[in-house]
């Protein structure tokens, strides 16, 4: 017989997760997610506050997903870091990057407001991109 609650834990590149089947009701079960010892939820809402993520359709319809780590100003790929090339700019800074072959342009400029103190914008082969929601 196999056993129908419980948890099962696993990892995800360096992220250790764990799935939790509980019972609810008579025959109904309750399953959460884990990451990093936090609710999944409360996992997402602090990787939003320290990533800034853009995805982005080709004109061959492949997809780049653009990510900032604004922690460490590191950008990433799909996945892979990529080498950068920052300059101040008025306000702000400019940091210049290779996106699948294609010049991207990650734009930082200070707004003077407390609560988000700068805005992000991304440029990709010439045409703005919005910020993903996801």
């Amino acid at each position: 017989m196999f056993k129908l609650v419980g948890h099962e834990e696993f990892s995800l590149n360096s992220s250790k997760c764990k799935i939790r089947v509980d019972p609810y009701g008579i025959f109904a079960y309750r399953y959460s997610l884990e990451v990093n010892g936090k609710p999944f939820r409360d996992f997402v809402d602090i990787q939003s506050k320290i990533l800034k993520t853009w995805a982005i359709r080709t004109v061959d319809g492949s997809d780049v997903r653009v990510v900032l780590e604004k922690t460490t100003l590191d950008i990433w790929v799909n996945g892979s870091k990529v080498e950068t090339d920052s300059e101040f700019v008025d306000g702000g800074t400019r940091t210049h990057f290779q996106a699948t072959n294609s010049p991207a342009i990650l734009h930082a400029f200070k707004t003077g407001i407390k609560k988000q103190p700068i805005i992000y914008s991304l440029t990709y082969n010439g045409e703005e991109v919005p910020e993903s929601t996801e």
